[in-house]
């Protein structure tokens, strides 16, 4: 019986081992990409007299202008204020923000912290507004308010005064006064038809020449 040959072939090698080079890279920063940097801040807003009207903001971006925060004052009274002034920290005139609607909290000096989710660890910054009176020509406005009283009081019909005056002399009865006279003692009658306030003039009477 024959022997089988055995096919030849090329054995295969073994595959080269590729070292990497150590691959350095920084990624580029914010200014790098044109990205703005910004900080949040936590924001009260409060008005220099009536506190009722004032409100807070928790978490605020810096990015935040003076025109947006004078929007909102002025949502918050109907958009019925004008010339809104902002302090910060105080109502000093040293303290004022400038007026200058398109810049932003940032653009001020006013740096905020990165927001991870906690507004109370967020730097909190309280500012102050007021606004001038408004001066109006109308003349119901500005007229003087009446007093709380009423102006014209009514006047009593004769029945009802009638029934008022009654009930006076009862109560006048009822304490032993005078009718007619409230609060005063009436005077015991000693005989008939008179009184000691009576009988006192007569006796101090001077006696008639004969």
């Amino acid at each position: 019986m024959p022997t089988k040959k055995k096919k030849g072939g090329k054995k295969k090698g073994s595959k080269a081992t590729v070292v990497l080079t150590t691959f350095d890279y920084i990624a580029p920063g914010a200014a790098e990409l044109g990205i703005q940097d910004i900080g949040y801040i936590s924001l009260s807003i409060k008005m220099c007299e009536m506190v009722h009207l004032s409100f807070e903001w928790e978490v605020v971006p810096t990015v935040v202008t003076i025109a947006g925060i004078k929007d909102s004052i002025r949502a918050r009274h109907g958009g019925t204020v004008t010339g809104v002034i902002l302090y910060k920290d105080m109502i000093s005139q040293n303290n004022m923000l400038p007026d200058e609607d398109s810049m932003s909290l940032q653009d001020i000096g006013i740096e905020g912290g990165p927001y991870m989710g906690d507004p109370g660890a967020l730097p909190h910054i309280t500012l102050f507004y007021d606004f001038p009176t408004q001066e109006l020509d109308c003349p119901i406005l500005n007229d003087t308010p009446y007093e709380a009283v009423p102006r014209y009081m009514p006047v009593p019909d004769a029945k009802h005064e009638s029934a008022r005056r009654r009930e006076e002399r009862k109560k006048d009865a009822v304490a032993g006064g005078t009718p007619g006279s409230r609060g005063t003692p009436a005077t015991p009658s000693t005989t008939k038809g008179g009184g000691i306030g009576s009988l006192l003039s007569k006796m101090n009477a001077t006696p008639e020449e004969p």
